[in-house]
């Protein structure tokens, strides 16, 4: 249907295929399927196994060497989800005493080209020295929420965590254009 292709061109930015059967293409997968599974049923390393991954990568926004906010990839572009990875990060200066956790989705450095999320502030102790390292490990679940966990290495005590639940975790457009389809369902446009 017409209105199908603008709709998947609209919300993904890539033009459809239309010269393609789907009852063909679903039917082709399938069968690569069925022939990877019957090619060494013993086997279960051989079978292949279908694992969504992450779109984009993941991270938070940190200040570097020079004071610029950047965006730091925790779990990179195609990463098996669930998943949880760990990085090493470290206070900006001594007796700091809040860390302000954004969290970001892309793939760039700079945090232009990527998008920005709330996220959550976590209280540090009281003394810590300049460059006081901490554990950032961030998880993203099956459920599509992601969680980060902050770790203080200076007195070994876990500092919190801040969490982003798949709704919020939409791009801006992802989320406009969902909103306008669903009104469109419903007769609203």
């Amino acid at each position: 249907m017409p209105m199908v292709a603008s709709m998947v061109e609209r919300m993904s930015g890539t033009r459809p295929r239309i010269d393609v059967n789907p009852d063909e293409a679903v039917a082709i997968g399938a069968a690569h399927l069925a022939a990877s599974i019957a090619a060494s049923p013993a086997d279960p390393a051989a079978t292949a196994l279908v694992r969504d991954v992450t779109s984009h990568g993941m991270g938070i926004v940190i200040q570097d060497d020079e004071g610029v906010l950047r965006n730091s990839i925790i779990i990179g572009r195609n990463t098996t989800i669930p998943c949880d990875v760990a990085a090493e990060y470290q206070t900006t200066c001594a007796d700091q005493r809040v860390l302000h956790v954004q969290i970001t989705e892309g793939d760039a450095g700079e945090l232009d080209e990527v998008e920005v999320h709330e996220g959550g502030r976590l209280d540090l102790p009281p003394g810590l020295p300049d460059a006081a390292p901490l554990t950032v490990t961030m998880a993203y679940d099956i459920d599509g929420t992601i969680h980060v966990h902050v770790f203080d290495v200076t007195n070994r005590k876990p500092l919190g965590e801040v969490h982003l639940p798949r709704p919020k975790n939409l791009s801006a457009r992802a989320k406009q254009e969902k909103r306008q389809y669903l009104r469109s369902r419903k007769g609203l446009t």
